[in-house]
């Protein structure tokens, strides 16, 4: 690992010096774009797994719960990396 690479869990400054880390691999810089779409999948998914809990009958509620809550927290991610992301680079 490259000394200005690490591997973070602050939602609030997330490292974009030097390559990304998602976990165990590394990736190199990311397009801004491509952050900003992985925030659109997060938003929707998000949305059909919070459908999913509110259709879902008694059995079922407490894992469609469980999913609604681990995609709100992947798009509550996806948002702060993209908004970091944005603020540190310039505009065109």
């Amino acid at each position: 690992m490259s000394a200005d690479a690490r591997l973070t869990t602050d939602i609030a400054e997330p490292a974009f010096e030097g390559p990304v880390w998602i976990g165990a691999l590394e990736w190199g810089p990311v397009a801004l774009e491509d952050l900003f779409d992985a925030w659109v999948f997060a938003a929707y998914e998000t949305r059909t797994t919070y459908e999913a809990w509110a259709d879902a009958r008694r059995p079922a509620r407490g894992d469609a719960y469980a999913g609604f809550c681990a995609a709100l927290d992947r798009e509550e991610r996806a948002a702060a990396v993209l908004a970091a992301a944005a603020q540190r680079r310039p505009l065109r």
